[in-house]
């Protein structure tokens, strides 16, 4: 950064960073900083953040737009909060990957399903980064960040591609090589099954009448 000798201007006593920085590199730094927040706010991500400092975990405004919340949840109601807008079983499979976090791996992904006000559930992928530190004696994350993106109309779309891959179009039941591969895979985990067989004389002609 320019030094107040090189530039002639007067440097802001505030410290920011550890370091004395001049009005107009201030100025600089929070027009960047506007410029990449509106191109943010087009992304339609939300941001959150979690830190150990103040046990606090914060959400961007689009938070608030899409679940009506808040967006700041203290330690003592961000259990409460979460449990409320992700399936149970998402739920339970967030908080083990988070536990699975450590300075070894610390970044993680998952795909969960997060319930809007209207009660509409819609896929969202949770993208972990965790930050490692000294914290009271004991090295610890001291700090999460990440994003919530939704997915959900990609998730749809790949569904309703398997479905035309692996169902006939006319009845809608399975085709022979999705059969072939649920059947194995039962044999495989060894539970327990059983076949219903049809066969219905002249089907041809009521496949042709379609």
């Amino acid at each position: 950064l320019d030094r107040e000798e090189d530039v002639g201007q007067k440097v802001t006593q505030e410290e920011t960073f550890g370091f004395h920085i001049s009005e107009r590199v201030r100025r600089l730094f929070q027009n960047k900083l506007l410029h990449y927040q509106e191109i943010y706010d087009l992304s339609q991500d939300i941001t959150f953040e979690w830190k150990k400092s103040d046990r606090t975990l914060r959400f961007s405004q689009e938070f608030s737009k899409v679940f009506g919340m808040e967006t700041i949840f203290p330690e003592s109601l961000i259990a409460v909060r979460m449990h409320s807008l992700i399936e149970e079983k998402d739920g339970e499979r967030l908080t083990h990957l988070l536990h699975s976090l450590s300075p070894d791996v610390p970044d993680g992904r998952i795909q969960i399903r997060m319930i809007r006000p209207s009660g509409q559930v819609c896929w969202y992928e949770a993208v972990f980064h965790s930050i490692w530190g000294e914290s009271e004696g004991v090295y610890d994350c001291i700090r999460c960040i990440g994003k919530l993106s939704c997915i959900d109309e990609r998730k749809r779309q790949i569904s309703r591609l398997k479905d035309e891959a692996t169902k006939d179009f006319l009845t809608g039941l399975w085709l022979r090589g999705k059969m072939e591969h649920s059947v194995r895979e039962l044999v495989k985990k060894g539970e327990a099954f059983a076949f219903f067989y049809m066969d219905v004389d002249h089907f041809k002609q009521v496949n042709d009448q379609r």
